[in-house]
């Protein structure tokens, strides 16, 4: 590693990992599942407002996120044409490279660049970081803002610096502007900055609130009541669904200790940050030196941590997601102090498990290893046993063909579809959001009651697979029977002429 140029093999690492990503896409036909089809639907309906001349269309509309993602989606909607895979790739080539880039500034300033290396390679092979990145969702762009905010923040030497103070004020508004939880992620690292001497620098501290405050004020001054609304109907949501444990319980205290064990990170990268944060808390115990940065690496840690579990009642293993700057840096940083011998040991073991990782989810090979753990007894399944290995980042592992329902609707709409119908609900692979999406790339219009279809007009269902509906035309990559119709047919819409078209 040390005749290595660090930022090379970072940037071929990033590389890779976008390559990957491309090669997934030309392979994978599976519809969008339920949030990553709402978040591409938001993305095509930026583009199209936006080509239909309505420019503010972003910052006026609400669809309960935040708009920085979507948006450089839509970019890629303009870029690559209607294709998912457009939309995908752009999110990839600008989040990845700002993942990478804030894990490497940090991890450099932390222990030099070969620390910063590892804790790249430590992030792009976090399991859910790579599944997620080969769907939409807005985790992994919040990971890389608060990666990229962390490293700038950390570059300001605690506001002394005015221009990194103002460009940590520029990617915190637009982190602001990726998930409305971002703050969380960076309050404690804040926190600790201005109580080791950061409040003293009030220029930068200014600076940098003020350029957040330009940069992500104007969408949250406009959305606030229905910033409120969508957070009250969350928390209701959780109550209603079991998914809002009681705060103090044991439940709710391990919750993400369960979710980064067994799917953020698994079990030997979970171990590997814990012990480096202990490693780097008792080392800054020992000298108290003023240049040591892992007190705001901790602090930012440990803020996010507890602001997740007893402030926000809605449960996810993805939303700790955006922690991981702070995981892949301090569990890496230790290394490179090692000797040289155990050294290159330890950093071949973490390549080995990123890599590993990495390979596993993207060709999806195999299911998951996990171990029980004697006397836990948890309502959640995976609240009982820790992965040590798996091939699912998240809802996705390895590329899925099915029945390539978007290269029909593709076919179709070429052919002269003009609506398309689909029933609300639906499963992983084959539901309302997902084909609203497709729907929305083509800018075809979605309409939910398959009578009001025109004759230029496709039906796009699901039944039991009996009777007439005994040999579908198609099935989704998660099983499910898919049929189709022509619009303009009279009668109940289960006794209408089925067709079969093809991608």
């Amino acid at each position: 590693m040390d005749r290595l140029s660090p930022p090379v093999v970072a940037g071929g690492v990033v590389a890779l990992f976008i390559g990957v990503t491309a090669w997934w896409l030309s392979q994978d036909s599976h519809v969008a599942d339920y949030d990553s089809g709402v978040h591409l639907t938001n993305a095509f309906d930026y583009y199209n407002a936006i080509a239909a001349g309505r420019l503010f269309e972003p910052l006026t509309a609400y669809t309960g996120y935040a708009p920085f993602a979507e948006l450089v989606s839509s970019v890629g909607r303009w870029v690559g044409g209607p294709h998912v895979a457009s939309a995908v790739l752009a999110q990839n080539v600008v989040f990845v490279s700002l993942l990478a880039l804030g894990c490497y500034q940090t991890g450099r300033l932390l222990r030099g660049s070969a620390a910063g290396l590892l804790a790249v390679v430590f992030a792009l092979g976090a399991p859910m970081i790579v599944g997620e990145f080969h769907e939409f969702f807005l985790d992994p762009p919040e990971a890389a803002m608060v990666a990229v905010t962390v490293g700038l923040l950390l570059a300001s030497n605690r506001f002394e610096d005015n221009r990194y103070s103002a460009l940590a004020g520029l990617t915190a508004g637009l982190g602001m502007l990726t998930k409305q939880t971002f703050p969380f992620f960076i309050a404690g690292l804040v926190a600790v900055m201005l109580a080791r001497g950061g409040w003293r620098q009030w220029r930068g501290l200014l600076i940098f609130a003020l350029v957040t405050a330009a940069v992500a004020g104007p969408w949250y001054v406009v959305h606030l009541d229905q910033i409120r609304a969508s957070g009250a109907s969350v928390e209701a949501v959780a109550s209603g669904g079991g998914r809002n444990p009681p705060r103090w319980s044991g439940e709710n205290l391990s919750w993400y200790a369960w979710a980064v064990t067994n799917h953020v990170l698994l079990l030997p990268l979970s171990l590997a940050a814990a012990g480096g944060a202990a490693v780097g808390a008792v080392r800054y115990a020992r000298t108290r030196a003023k240049d040591n940065l892992v007190p705001e690496l901790l602090g930012g840690l440990l803020a996010s941590w507890v602001i997740l579990t007893i402030f926000i009642p809605f449960k996810d293993n993805r939303y700790i997601l955006p922690f991981l700057v702070y995981a892949a840096v301090l569990g890496t940083a230790w290394i490179v102090t090692l000797p040289r011998r155990w050294r290159m040991l330890a950093a071949a073991a973490v390549v080995a498990v990123s890599a590993m990782n990495f390979a596993v989810v993207s060709l999806g090979l195999g299911g998951t290893v996990a171990v029980e753990v004697p006397g836990v007894s948890a309502r959640e399944p995976d609240h009982r046993s820790v992965a040590l290995y798996t091939s699912s980042g998240w809802l996705t592992s390895g590329p899925e063909r099915g029945g390539d329902i978007p290269g029909i609707l593709d076919r179709e709409i070429e052919n002269g579809v003009r609506e398309l119908s689909f029933e609300p609900g639906g499963s992983v692979f084959f539901n309302s959001q997902g084909l609203g999406a497709l729907a929305a790339m083509h800018r075809v219009a979605p309409i939910m009651d398959p009578k009001a279809l025109g004759t230029d007009g496709l039906f796009v269902f699901t039944r039991r697979p009996v009777g007439r509906f005994s040999r579908p035309c198609v099935r989704a990559s998660d099983g499910s029977p898919v049929f189709f119709a022509r619009g303009g047919q009279a009668g109940p819409v289960d006794g209408w002429t089925l067709t079969c078209p093809r991608p």
